[in-house]
């Protein structure tokens, strides 16, 4: 490896195999001509502690332990942590009360680093000023108005259905966000990302709510098998993904890329999009009254998990986000079958109730 910079731009050079001295020496002519300084080289040792420190490391472990001893986060990027331009530890509060602790004291954090800081704390405070300010527009624009549709409901419905449309709104954005930031690093460029797992997603869901009007699940059984499918392929996405888009598909043509994107996109979406028409079929079997309550719990969900799933991928990693959208779905499996069983009760009750000819 070969680290050189000037002024606010650094360039590192990689190679697999050592460098030949032949390499070493046009690298140095070429620093030497476009009068860049060395930081470290094979040839000479690393001018800055720290970078020295994280290259005499042996192996990924101790580099990760190496790099856990610094206020800033200087850990590698990973396809599933890709976030190299935030240096800030927010899931260690101790890290970043220090961090900002010595900036104000000495306007210096590490060499060179101030600029870094400054642009991470305006950065990851305005992602949690959106978060709070979706948070308010939600409770007045959402939350407040449509309470009055949720006035002498049963209060059983009441929760399992705010339970039931939270989490599949909280479920599909986490997914969905983390969908974008794992195909972003696989297609190259957040553009062809975003394009591909929106249209992906969008096409799979829509198709996804038109199949659950034929096959609509009618036994517990049904829905089970359903949000299991569907939660098992979510989880186990980071296990198997990795191994899809480090194959030969990587090196692979855009339409290629896009195509295996989709593939990958398509079965969840499908599941998915059974989520919200079920549910409205079970509540308002029940009682249609609530029925706005829900829509806009749902829609409440969605707006918060965009901003809470970036930040849960920073804090964590993109696998974790991913993650959290399937455990979401494990977690509607209570919520979807006593939704059921109160509809079945519901059912039972109008039966009994007609009269006898």
């Amino acid at each position: 490896m070969l680290l050189a910079t000037q002024g606010h731009l650094a360039t590192l050079v990689i190679s697999r195999q050592p460098l030949a001295a032949s390499d070493l020496r046009a690298l140095n002519e070429a620093t030497e001509r476009l009068q860049f300084k060395i930081l470290a080289s094979p040839d000479q040792t690393a001018t800055e502690p720290v970078i020295g420190d994280l290259l005499s490391a042996t192996s990924p472990s101790d580099l990760d332990a190496r790099s856990s001893r610094y206020s800033l986060d200087v850990s590698p990027p990973t396809d599933t942590r890709p976030f190299f331009f935030n240096q800030l530890r927010l899931s260690n509060m101790v890290d970043l009360d220090f961090v900002r602790d010595q900036y104000q004291r000495t306007r210096s954090v590490l060499a060179g680093a101030s600029l870094v800081v400054l642009g991470n704390i305006a950065a990851m405070g305005t992602l949690f000023l959106l978060i709070g300010l979706s948070l308010l527009a939600v409770i007045f624009v959402i939350i407040l108005p449509a309470r009055s549709a949720i006035h002498k409901v049963e209060p059983r419905l009441a929760w399992l259905g705010s339970a039931y449309f939270l989490l599949i709104g909280l479920g599909f954005m986490f997914i969905e966000i983390g969908l974008i930031q794992r195909v972003s690093v696989f297609m190259g460029h957040p553009v062809y990302a975003l394009s591909v797992v929106l249209f992906s997603i969008i096409l799979s869901t829509g198709i996804g709510s038109m199949l659950s009007e034929r096959f609509a699940p009618t036994h517990p059984r049904a829905i089970l098998i359903w949000l299991l499918l569907l939660a098992g392929y979510v989880l186990a996405l980071p296990h198997w993904l990795p191994q899809l888009t480090h194959s030969s598909l990587e090196a692979a043509g855009l339409v290629v890329r896009s195509l295996a994107s989709v593939a990958v996109i398509l079965p969840a979406g499908l599941l998915m999009g059974f989520g919200f028409p079920i549910g409205m079929r079970l509540v308002m079997s029940q009682d249609a009254r609530p029925t706005p309550w829900f829509w806009g719990i749902n829609g409440a969900a969605g707006v918060l998990a965009s901003g809470l799933a970036v930040a849960c991928s920073i804090l964590f990693s993109i696998d974790a986000t991913i993650r959290v959208g399937g455990i979401c779905y494990l977690l509607l499996i209570p919520a979807a079958l006593l939704l059921m069983e109160g509809r079945s009760e519901r059912m039972d009750r109008s039966r009994s109730m007609e009269p006898v000819t």
